[in-house]
């Protein structure tokens, strides 16, 4: 089965290149950009891939897979969240909704990370085959992992500064901490790769992951393989099975207020601050 996988952009800032490098290496296929993927050569490949949605590029790229005879398979990447479609650009994305159900009764499947991403796709009224993959998979998870050694917590972020991740509850509820005479320190990394990623998970105590919206959250996963425990709300569902020795699932934090959403990050890092973590009960 040769396979062609298209994504926005090819860097590793870029969660959506992530996932489809992860898929192409496990199945010995090949990851371009939309721009290279509008001129397919028919016959080049059986499956084309086409990750995440609402671009030009990207029905474009349907349109050649499918006059190259390819079979034609989407992969939304979270872009059917309840969340995400309200809060960005929601009338742009009805407007050109049915552009995208036009491609999608064309694909042959549609790949999703978990029950609540089919759900999401067919609350927005997608039919059809659906795919799950499960992403961790991908990763050697580790069943426990390692607690702070000295008296304050060292708290990590990776990722961006955007609203729906959920960057600015962290930081008021590091600063409650800090006010209450708590020793925590908050590191935001935006663009931490190789090396200097690796730096950064080895500084950190924990990693918390406060967003709204993830389909599953690689960064996640990353900690998870080094033993690092992390926090993560329950806008990943993914994560949902998260044990107390790997780390915090914070139920009913995308529902809450910002106040609600400050305490349980607060009360999380807190009992990691006092070592009430990482017990079974």
């Amino acid at each position: 089965m040769r396979r062609l996988h298209l994504v926005p952009e090819v860097n590793e800032a870029n969660g959506v290149y992530q996932v489809a490098r992860l898929l192409a290496e496990r199945d010995g296929g090949e990851v371009r950009t939309l721009a290279q993927g509008r001129a397919i050569t028919p016959g080049a490949f059986d499956e084309v891939w086409v990750h995440g949605m609402w671009l030009p590029g990207q029905w474009r790229c349907c349109r050649a897979a499918v006059r190259a005879g390819c079979v034609l398979v989407r992969m939304v990447h979270g872009s059917l969240s309840p969340i995400y479609l309200r809060r960005q650009s929601p009338w742009a994305k009805r407007l050109v909704a049915p552009i995208e159900r036009f491609w999608f009764r064309r694909s042959a499947r549609v790949v999703v990370t978990g029950a609540w991403e089919e759900a999401w796709c067919r609350a927005w009224g997608l039919k059809g085959h659906f795919e799950r993959i499960d992403m961790a998979e991908f990763f050697p998870l580790r069943k426990g992992c390692r607690r702070p050694q000295g008296a304050g917590v060292r708290v990590l972020y990776l990722g961006r500064a955007h609203p729906l991740k959920g960057v600015a509850y962290l930081e008021a509820a590091v600063a409650q901490l800090r006010a209450d005479g708590r020793a925590v320190e908050l590191r935001q990394e935006a663009h931490a790769f190789g090396a200097e990623k690796e730096a950064a998970f080895a500084w950190a105590d924990v990693l918390c992951l406060p967003s709204l919206s993830e389909n599953f959250g690689v960064v996640v996963a990353e900690a998870l393989t080094r033993g690092l425990p992390v926090i993560v709300t329950d806008g990943a569902p993914a994560w949902a099975g998260l044990s107390p020795k790997q780390g915090r699932y914070l139920a009913g934090y995308v529902a809450g207020d910002a106040t609600t959403r400050v305490a349980l990050l607060k009360a999380a890092l807190e009992a990691l601050v006092c070592g009430d973590w990482g017990r079974d009960d």
